[in-house]
């Protein structure tokens, strides 16, 4: 019998491709792929604002 937190942790990982082990398992297999093998945060990343680009908006 598997708890439900592992049942929902296995249909993750197989619904989105991602490897299911410890978590340097899974930096070793992403080492070894080159590529992300765990969910990423969901979004586009925030743009970085330049300090002076910023005090300009503020005028």
């Amino acid at each position: 019998m598997l708890s439900p937190e592992l049942l929902q942790r296995f249909r993750e990982c197989t619904n989105g491709g991602f490897v299911l082990g410890s978590p340097k398992f899974e930096r070793q297999i992403a080492a070894m792929l080159g590529r992300r093998t765990c969910k990423g945060a969901p979004g586009r990343p925030l743009k970085e604002i330049d300090a002076d680009a910023q005090g300009e908006l503020a005028l």
